[in-house]
């Protein structure tokens, strides 16, 4: 009788363990909608405008690259390269920026806000319609890259 007392209270015991270690968790946590948990940054480049005819004379474009943190706070200070580039991603030589430049640097303000005037080819110096892109990278943490790119088409005027 003795040793069945025992088992029974080993049992018991070894049940109430097991209740005790079990989750504790009574609902699914959602994520938190204040942020992600990677890089929470928005970076967006626009062109305006975004189609230039290439005819006699030079047409620009003002290139605006846009930085903020998640929540839409201005992220200022930051470094943004602009390059020229084609679809494929490889470096033209179609157009300039200031100063008959093929790359331009600028600095983010306070808004987040880094621009640079992209002039177009005229007539002369294309042969057909085209799609150019201005990439826009940020030099990140450690190796990374923010990278943004904005379409410009170019046509050709008759």
């Amino acid at each position: 009788m003795n040793e069945k007392k025992n088992i029974i209270t080993i049992g018991l015991l070894f049940f109430c363990m097991l209740i005790i270690s079990s989750c504790t968790r009574s609902e699914v946590e959602e994520p938190s909608p204040l942020g992600p948990s990677t890089i929470s940054l928005i970076f967006e480049v626009t062109a305006s405008p975004n189609i230039l005819t290439a005819g006699p004379s030079r047409q620009s474009s003002m290139i605006t690259a846009s930085l903020k943190k998640y929540d839409g706070t201005p992220y200022a200070g930051k470094t943004v390269l602009f390059d020229i580039r084609n679809a494929q991603g490889q470096k033209i030589y179609e157009g300039f920026f200031a100063g008959n430049k093929s790359t331009a640097s600028r600095v983010t303000d306070s808004q987040g806000i880094a621009e640079v005037k992209y002039y177009g080819p005229n007539a002369k110096e294309i042969s057909s319609e085209m799609e150019i892109y201005i990439y826009a990278l940020v030099p990140w943490q450690g190796q990374e890259f923010l990278i943004s790119r904005a379409p410009i088409y170019i046509i050709l005027s008759d």
